[in-house]
């Protein structure tokens, strides 16, 4: 009975051993997270709004930085394009400094 409840309480300390790592690699990894998906989106969104001067002509989609051949993400830059009024290209780049 004794063999019992020791294995029991070390499965919980086992247990609760995991879950702390867990937390701990969990709020690693949110502090460590990068932006540039948001402020690439607001970039975009606000050149895509009405420009009262019609100079904008708009901003294409998003693009990301991604290894030519294996296509695994290679950093968080993101990459926009965008036109004015007379189709001369605007390249937007959004990076972690």
């Amino acid at each position: 009975m004794e063999d019992t409840q020791d294995l029991h309480h070390q499965q919980q300390l086992e247990q609760q051993q995991i879950e702390e790592e867990l937390n701990e690699l969990v709020y690693r990894a949110n502090s460590a997270m990068v932006y540039t998906d948001k402020f690439a989106t607001a970039i975009k969104d606000a050149l895509n709004r009405y420009d009262p001067d019609g100079i904008i002509a708009g901003c294409g989609p998003m693009k990301y930085d991604l290894d030519p051949v294996d296509g695994y993400l290679v950093s968080h830059k993101k990459i926009l394009f965008a036109a004015d009024m007379f189709g001369r290209r605007y390249k937007i780049t959004v990076e972690e400094a």
